[in-house]
Order: structure tokens, then C-alpha cells, then sequence
């Protein structure tokens, strides 16, 4: 791997995207995909602050192959995350009393719609995803 110079730095290389390496583990962190060296380092310094200094975080060139891992990855992340607060918004609304709100609470309206809801996101992640 070649080294960055000032003007790549800077305004990047045309189609190419830049992440943070870690070379102790040997493996790209963070999820962070940026344009350029410089925005790559300065979203490391936002995610961990005066840690980014530390000498296994270097910058370094994504292949192709590499950013579509990291995405597939963020996506099933979100995936997970979405189905558990899914299972949450169930269980607590099982638990509401049907006395108390009548209003279809456990006639099936809020609960569809809080499926919907997360399919509609789900299929908004998917778009942005495949953009």
C-alpha cells in the first residue's frame, strides 16, 4: 500500500473510499466510510475522541469487496436491533390492561402498525443500502 500524500489527503482519489485500519487486529473498525483520508480520520476523532491518536489507527483505501461487508454488516446489525424493539413494543403492549385503553390497543390497530412501520424502514435501509 502506497503512502497517502498531502493532496490525496485531502480531496481523496476519484471513486475511491477510505476507512480506519486497525493494524492490531488487522481489520477495518468503526464502520466508517468516507470520501477522503481526512473526513475518515476526523469521523474516528467524533466516534472516540483523543483515543484516534493511538498508533494501531491508520487510514487506509477500501476495496469494493470490503465496503459491501461493512454495509452487510451495519444492515443485519439494524436488522437485529429493529426485530428486538419489535419483540419489546409487543410484550408491552400485551401487558396493557384492555380496560384502559380501549381503543384497539389489543383489537390489532397499534400493533400492524408498528410492524409496518418497521418494514417501511427496513425497506428505506434496503434502498439506501443498494444505492
Amino acid at each position: 500500500m502506497s503512502r497517502i500524500g498531502n493532496k490525496e489527503y485531502l480531496l481523496g482519489e476519484y471513486g475511491k473510499k477510505y476507512g480506519i485500519w486497525n493494524s492490531k487486529s488487522q481489520q477495518f473498525q468503526f464502520g466508517i466510510v468516507e470520501d477522503t483520508p481526512m473526513l475518515a480520520e476526523a469521523q474516528l476523532f467524533n466516534k472516540i475522541g483523543n483515543d484516534a491518536r493511538q498508533w494501531r489507527f491508520k487510514v487506509r483505501r477500501i476495496s469494493d469487496g470490503e465496503i459491501k461487508k461493512m454495509e452487510e454488516k451495519k444492515t443485519s446489525s439494524l436488522k437485529r436491533q429493529i426485530k428486538y424493539l419489535e419483540n419489546i413494543v409487543g410484550y408491552a403492549i400485551s401487558m396493557i390492561p384492555k380496560e384502559q385503553y380501549p381503543h384497539g390497543v389489543h383489537e390489532g390497530t397499534i400493533l400492524p402498525w408498528i410492524k409496518n412501520r418497521v418494514k417501511e424502514e427496513m425497506s428505506a435501509l434496503g434502498d439506501a443500502v443498494n444505492d
